[in-house]
């Protein structure tokens, strides 16, 4: 993604933090959802902050204005992204929990995967404005998926004695592993895969799941 931005100011406040003026943070609000939309059609590795500013009509000093860098920006805007999932799948009615739903839309939206792939790389920084971000979401998406766990429990549909709090994690890794293979084969089924996961640890038999045969073995990717 071109345009980077170096060196990185110090991390600012959430993009709707409390601030001066309703107007700058309606502005904020404003360019992190231009860039969502952006990069959800266009792809993470096409975008530049020029084009973001002027999807928002202001140049790219005032985008910077708003945020201090490229690497800020990014962060907001995957917390914005969270935002709106949360508002989006928070369902106590579906059968499916969270996390498998989540990924399924993910799957529509591959220019939000590939940012999230690279900034959880770069995070790895604890000097990145991600680092905090990434350490924060893990632990409240373990504590939704373990909301999903104990809940299934309690309705009898998962077999007793499981530990949700290590299951969370489990979860969660197998996930983030399957965006990370989906980017290199598209054919895969992420959501289809975690369902399958969720069912080997229900009480009713295992889901079966038809998988694509893989051209290059002739045997299911």
């Amino acid at each position: 993604m071109p345009d980077r931005e170096s060196p990185t100011p110090a991390r600012p406040g959430p993009y709707d933090s409390p601030g001066p003026y309703e107007k700058g943070r309606a502005k904020r609000r404003e360019i992190l959802d231009a860039t969502l939309e952006l990069i959800a059609a266009n792809g993470y590795g096409n975008m530049s902050l020029q084009q973001i500013a002027d999807a928002v009509n202001i140049t790219k000093a005032g985008l910077l204005h708003h945020f201090g860098s490229k690497e800020n920006l990014l962060t907001e805007v995957l917390r914005r992204r969270d935002e709106r999932d949360t508002a989006s799948f928070t369902n106590s009615a579906a059968v499916e929990p969270r996390i498998t739903r989540i990924v399924r839309h993910n799957s529509e939206v591959p220019g939000l995967v590939e940012l999230y792939s690279a900034l959880i790389q770069e995070g790895v920084d604890t000097e990145h404005p991600a680092h905090d971000y990434f350490r924060e979401r893990f632990h409240r998406v373990a504590g939704n998926v373990v909301a999903d766990i104990r809940h299934a429990a309690d309705a009898g549909e998962l077999r007793p004695g499981l530990d949700a709090e290590m299951l969370s994690r489990v979860m969660i890794a197998v996930a983030d592993g399957l965006q990370q293979q989906w980017q290199y084969d598209r054919s895969i089924d992420m959501a289809a895969h975690l369902d399958y996961l969720w069912s080997l640890l229900g009480t009713a038999p295992a889901r079966h799941i038809d998988l694509p045969e893989d051209p290059a073995t002739g045997g299911t990717a």
